[in-house]
């Protein structure tokens, strides 16, 4: 087993595993084209990270994050719709009924907020932030997207992924990580605390968790 910084050339073999892990996710259900320009995000954006796993030639699992070295840039989840808006369009209009998906119907402020950024002729990837959340920002590494092939899961691949996370954080010098998680998802709440991550706070859907690096 082998861990590879991804290329554009792995994004269809990624994008295979990532529908295959999350079959039920709103970007399988978009399409394999789709989850390639939402995978593409990673590689063209100077904050993204996304590696994967090898073995014989198959790709098992992925992992995909973003670094936060400066205060007010926009989150993952607008940045990446920033990213993938019209792939998004074109594919809601050719399978409508995914309008009523629970992402969708879970998100819709956030969808709201990223058609009027898009439309309002703003060029910035910075959010106003208040002087008093600057003076406590800390730079860390957010965990976005980790996914591992169903006939893979349970043999120890998620953790290996999260590992290699960590050791990339530290590698670049980033004293802490992050990620949010459905609070239903229990298999994966459990891997990340196994792992070392607390719980930081717990929303109406999701949980954001955490891990200081020394």
């Amino acid at each position: 087993m082998e861990t590879v910084n991804s290329a554009h050339n792995d994004l269809r073999a990624i994008a295979k595993c990532h529908r295959a892990a999350f079959p039920e996710s709103l970007s399988s259900k978009l399409g394999l084209h789709y989850c390639m320009k939402m995978l593409s995000f990673y590689l063209d954006n100077d904050r993204g990270v996304l590696f994967h796993l090898e073995d014989g030639g198959e790709i098992p699992g992925y992992c995909g994050g973003l670094r936060n070295k400066v205060p007010g840039r926009h989150g993952s989840a607008t940045s990446m719709t920033q990213h993938t808006f019209r792939s998004l369009v074109f594919n809601l209009m050719i399978r409508p009924w995914l309008i009523f998906h629970p992402e969708i119907r879970a998100n819709v402020p956030l969808i709201i907020k990223n058609i009027r950024l898009r439309f309002s002729g703003r060029k910035s990837k910075r959010n106003p932030t208040p002087p008093a959340q600057n003076k406590e920002f800390i730079p860390s590494m957010g965990l976005v997207v980790i996914g591992v092939l169903p006939e893979y899961q349970g043999k120890g691949y998620g953790s290996l992924l999260l590992r290699e996370f960590e050791a990339r954080a530290r590698k670049e010098g980033f004293r802490k990580i992050h990620l949010s998680v459905h609070k239903d998802n229990h298999q994966a709440i459990k891997a990340y605390e196994r792992n070392g991550w607390v719980v930081d706070r717990v929303g109406i859907h999701e949980q954001s968790m955490y891990k200081m690096l020394e």
